[in-house]
């Protein structure tokens, strides 16, 4: 088991420090390949964002739930 989680952490590694992050030298240049990435790059954020937004709002509505399940039962004296 512990083999599995060395091997996710250097993929997660590798992953987030090699394929999402350009090097900002990257960041303003004209090479077709490397603009594409930037574009891949530009809409990747924006969709993790986008689902960040989506738990939180996501999150906040079970707390409501469980909060309304609490008064609920403290009123039936459960």
């Amino acid at each position: 088991m512990a083999s599995c989680v060395s091997h996710y952490q250097y993929w997660a590694l590798n992953v987030e420090d090699d394929a999402l992050v350009l090097p900002e030298k990257l960041k303003n240049t004209s090479t077709p390949p490397l603009m594409g990435l930037r574009w891949i790059k530009e809409h990747m954020e924006a969709l993790m964002e986008e689902q960040d937004q989506g738990i939180k709002a996501k999150m906040a509505e079970v707390k409501m739930y469980t909060d309304m399940l609490e008064k609920l039962r403290k009123g039936k004296g459960v």
